[in-house]
């Protein structure tokens, strides 16, 4: 609508990390080996992940270090394959974030001659 215009309003922490997670499973379902049909007996992960967070100014780090093994009891593993990646998410305003990882974007508009905060949902844009 036309009278809609985007808030640039800073990212809640429910969005950090609902972007972080859906930065990384762009990055899992990129690598073919998490399709729907694998199946694997045993998942081990090391997960290392380096949060610089700015609150206005004041430089936040978060660093969080997970480690996890599972393996499914009675199977025997034929083989081991091993993938890497590294997920970088580069500073960008947080609207833009926000669309980049499937969040609404809050956008005033005006309903009934109020000012009234809308949560709209944008596609992210294609790479071209």
């Amino acid at each position: 609508m036309e009278n809609e215009k985007p808030l640039p309003l800073a990212l809640s922490g429910d969005e950090v990390k609902a972007g972080i997670l859906a930065k990384i499973e762009q990055s899992l379902m990129s690598s073919c080996h998490l399709k729907f049909d694998n199946a694997y007996t045993k998942v081990k992960a090391e997960i290392t992940i380096r949060l610089t967070l700015d609150d206005y100014g004041r430089e936040v780090k978060d660093n969080h270090n997970v480690a996890f093994e599972e393996a499914v009891e009675g199977l025997e593993s034929s083989g081991t394959r091993t993938v890497e990646a590294n997920v970088n998410v580069e500073p960008v305003p947080p609207n833009v974030f926000r669309v980049e990882t499937g969040q609404a974007v809050p956008v005033v508009t005006v309903e009934n001659r109020k000012q009234v905060i809308r949560n709209v949902k944008y596609s992210p844009r294609k790479l071209k």
